[in-house]
């Protein structure tokens, strides 16, 4: 878990304020028909394509997994930050994003889960996300974990 809760700084009358914000939601949404489409390459693309986009949007990650037909994504954010406009940046942003660049096409469900999570239950949510990754290796589907690039950018531990 590498995320730090948001400080800012404000001016006002020559002197500075800060505020510090701890923020955390538990984002999850699921491919169209919930079809295992987020394998092998796509899977690797689909979570760079989150990172490039969370980076440049200032959302900071705290976990991730890539499944075959949904997405977890905890994040923390700035009390600025609206919900809605959150899941259509990043499920809309990847989508057409990927489409652009790919042949085959991403389509996501209509909606999305989102959840807050308070700091007693950060580490809860955090292990229950990497347990989805690691489920997938107890059913022998340890093909699909090549997310060796992922773990080194998130600071994920093997």
């Amino acid at each position: 878990m590498s995320g730090k809760a948001y400080m800012e700084r404000r001016k006002y009358k020559k002197e500075r304020f800060y505020s510090a914000f701890s923020l955390y939601y538990h984002f999850v949404w699921v491919t169209k028909h919930r079809e295992p489409m987020l394998v092998d390459k796509i899977k690797k693309d689909i979570g760079n394509l989150l990172i490039e986009r969370c980076r440049d949007l200032n959302y900071h990650i705290l976990e991730m997994a890539v499944m075959p037909e949904h997405v977890h994504l905890l994040l923390s954010l700035k009390p600025t930050d609206f919900l809605p406009k959150v899941a259509t940046y990043l499920k809309g942003g990847v989508s057409r994003a990927f489409n652009i660049s790919h042949e085959d096409c991403l389509d996501w469900t209509d909606g999305y889960s989102v959840d807050t999570v308070g700091k007693m239950g950060l580490q809860t949510v955090c292990e229950y996300i990497v347990r989805q990754r690691e489920e997938l290796k107890v059913k022998g589907l340890d093909w699909y974990l090549c997310t060796g690039h992922l773990e080194k950018e998130l600071g994920w531990k093997e």
